[in-house]
């Protein structure tokens, strides 16, 4: 694609004491993303893993270490009063639920986004105490750490910029004719400090996604191919990939994997992925749940070697969707 196609804002100024959403939010726009550091999206996650912390919830993989719960010390009483009381209010109502499936936090990352700076604009029907907590908070969080994680934030978006800006029609392309469906409009990222255990997730109403911008597992080519796999998270290809998954064992009368409509959207992510890292002349990648053994979880094993036997000749070219579809459900 011609370079002068691509509408690209870079805003790179950290704005540190501000806590109103403003265009600094945005850090990057390219045809099919829009990426964001919001502070109020950023506090609410750092708000919900230190309570989970404190909590002592998560452990193995989905533990989330939370280092600046050593700073609380050097705050002022009345900060650290305030603080605490946040951090008790989201231990107590938020911490214990998942991101992954909760219809409560999914729509709080949602509405966070459209704050614009003053929380009393979240509905009136959600947990009492919790508009209180972000408005008592935000100044401290702008006075101790938002800067640092704007930064990281930003700095994130920045090693990602390149290969996006690069690959990401071709990425389109492949995903549309992978999961059947159409991309919609511009898909917007809110990059954050901190977000759930996974490094990152997707809700739909409108499409969202949430990236983990200083996690290990989100660096690099893996931050690509965690924003490829979170983009195919959007409603139009996710369920219309899902539809012809179900019609396609359906037709072949066996029961379906319950984790293989998300499998395919790891190997498709991670099979892009590696496409990039060819073209680029990187090292080898290997894909995300190789790399991070999911292939090995209960419910996933097989699931991978079934893929690379009939998604991956589909990916390549050298078999239809429809033959691959059929080869996957034995039909």
């Amino acid at each position: 694609m011609p370079w002068a196609m691509i509408v690209v804002v870079m805003l790179l100024g950290a704005g540190s004491s501000r806590t109103k959403q403003a265009s600094s939010d945005m850090v990057l726009r390219t045809e099919r993303f829009s990426f964001h550091s919001d502070p109020w999206v950023n506090l609410h996650h750092f708000l919900y893993q230190w309570a989970r912390a404190e909590a002592g919830l998560g452990t193995g993989r989905e533990a989330v270490q939370v280092p600046e719960r050593g700073d609380l010390e050097r705050l002022g009483d009345t900060e650290r009063a305030d603080w605490n009381e946040a951090v008790a209010f989201y231990r107590r109502e938020l911490a214990e639920r998942s991101y992954l499936f909760d219809d409560l936090m999914l729509a709080l990352q949602v509405e966070l986004m459209r704050l614009g700076g003053d929380p009393t604009a979240m509905p009136p029907d959600r947990p009492t105490g919790l508009r209180r907590s972000l408005a008592a908070a935000m100044p401290i969080y702008t006075a101790h750490w938002w800067t640092e994680h704007d930064r990281a934030n930003r700095a994130w978006v920045e090693a990602q910029r390149s290969l996006v800006m690069r690959h990401e029609e071709s990425y389109v392309a492949d995903v549309e004719r992978a999961y059947g469906g159409a991309w919609s409009g511009v898909l917007r990222v809110d990059v954050s400090g901190y977000a759930n255990w996974a490094g990152g997730y997707t809700s739909n109403g409108p499409d969202h996604t949430v990236i983990w911008s200083r996690d290990d597992g989100t660096q690099g080519l893996y931050g690509l191919e965690i924003l490829f796999h979170e983009a195919g998270h959007q409603r139009a290809l996710e369920s219309s990939l899902v539809r012809d998954l179900d019609r396609a064992f359906e037709a072949s009368g066996r029961d379906q994997p319950g984790n293989l409509w998300h499998a395919v959207l790891f190997y498709t992510a991670g099979w892009v992925t590696q496409r990039v890292a060819r073209e680029e002349g990187l090292p080898e990648h290997e894909p995300y749940a190789v790399h991070e053994g999911l292939v090995n979880f209960r419910g996933w094993r097989g699931l991978w070697p079934a893929l690379e036997e009939t998604w991956g000749p589909f990916l390549e070219g050298r078999s239809s969707r429809e033959e691959a579809l059929r080869a996957l459900s034995g039909g």
